[in-house]
């Protein structure tokens, strides 16, 4: 655990085939062989610290994201990359959509999508998110800061505020495995909202 007030970065995702991804602040992503234990690729192409790391649907591409404001797309078995994306300040979180071409990259700027095939940014989804998290559909994320969460829909491409998510503020989200609910936390308090309506559904304090 870090120090309090200390922003610690790293996690893991399972990929296809045997396969998973590993990063830390003291450590570059890595992309290992889960039978044999070991590691397939191991990414230094980023000039600081990462921050953030997604796997796509295919399962064949990482996409990561770091300090320097720079977000890769990369080969999860040559480390090869495809397209390098720049984005203002840090890279807080990286979302791939269903399509398997279309990345959010959210950073203290707010949240873009960018077009991992040509590297090209399509759209500013929010200029005040600074975290994306997916639904297990990959057709709607979930966005976030710190006084208020909303839910965007890549179908009708609305933009969803959750009714009060300010009350507590907000630390953190998730969306339950359905996508039917989500939750948001902040200030001691832990709400679950309807995805569809953004209603509020129960508080935990």
């Amino acid at each position: 655990p870090g120090a309090a007030g200390q922003r610690v970065f790293g996690g893991l995702e399972i990929l296809r085939g045997e396969r998973m991804l590993t990063w830390g602040r003291e450590s570059p992503p890595t992309v290992w062989d889960t039978a044999g234990s070991d590691a397939i690729c191991v990414f230094r192409k980023h000039s600081g610290v990462v921050t953030a790391a997604r796997t796509f649907p295919c399962g064949d591409r990482v996409a990561t994201g770091g300090i320097d404001g720079r977000t890769m797309v990369w080969s999860a078995s040559s480390c090869d990359v495809a397209h390098r994306m720049l984005v203002p300040g840090w890279v807080l979180s990286l979302a791939a959509l269903e399509d398997g071409d279309t990345l959010a990259i959210s950073s203290s700027f707010g949240t873009t999508l960018w077009s991992t095939r040509s590297g090209a940014r399509l759209r500013v989804l929010s200029p005040s998110a600074t975290s994306a998290v997916p639904f297990p559909d990959g057709r709607r994320l979930l966005m976030f800061n710190r006084q208020r969460a909303m839910v965007w829909d890549a179908s009708s491409g609305s933009l969803r505020p959750l009714r009060s998510s300010a009350d507590g503020g907000v630390e953190g989200a998730a969306v339950a495995p359905g996508g039917d609910v989500v939750a948001t936390c902040g200030g001691g308090v832990l709400t679950v909202w309807d995805a569809a309506s953004g209603a509020a559904l129960h508080s935990f304090r």
